[in-house]
């Protein structure tokens, strides 16, 4: 088997599955090579092929996403555990650092009003709006990689 025919996770075995590594780089061109590849396969060669590489843990649901774009588990999981925490910030709330949480009120719930200046330790710095009217900073740190949302106070 030739080295363009190999799995994109036997290829790239240190990029998970929905990293920005299948995006950029090395691993998009692989990617983008791979993919209408597998696709132009038969059915029959499809199946000898899936039998001869079976998706790996982590990878589960990969060839029926790239078949049909069937969600993969990983996905579906994300996204309950993203509405699970759908709960809009309390008058009293201060600070939110909760991921699933913060995923939902600025996907959802809140607004990007703009940009902020990065503290030294910051990866991101953001401002958002709630529909009330309150405003909230994300921000992720670069040394613990939490992201939170903190009130700001006027």
């Amino acid at each position: 088997m030739s080295e363009a025919q190999r799995p994109v996770w036997v290829a790239f075995p240190k990029i998970p599955w929905g990293s920005i590594g299948w995006r950029m780089g090395a691993g998009e061109d692989y990617w983008h090579a791979w993919v209408p590849w597998f696709k132009a396969m038969s059915g029959e060669e499809r199946t000898l092929y899936k039998q001869a590489w079976p998706e790996p843990e982590g990878w589960e649901g990969f060839y029926a996403f790239i078949e049909t774009g069937a969600k993969p588990p990983w996905v579906l999981e994300q996204q309950r555990l993203v509405a699970e925490a759908a709960i809009p910030p309390s008058a009293e709330e201060m600070v939110i650092s909760g991921y699933h949480r913060v995923l939902w009120l600025i996907r959802h719930h809140f607004k990007r009003v703009r940009l902020d200046t990065r503290g030294e330790d910051e990866s991101l710095a953001e401002i958002y709006v709630a529909p009330e009217g309150s405003e909230w900073r994300l921000s992720a740190s670069l040394t613990r990689g939490a992201m939170h949302l903190t009130r700001v106070v006027k």
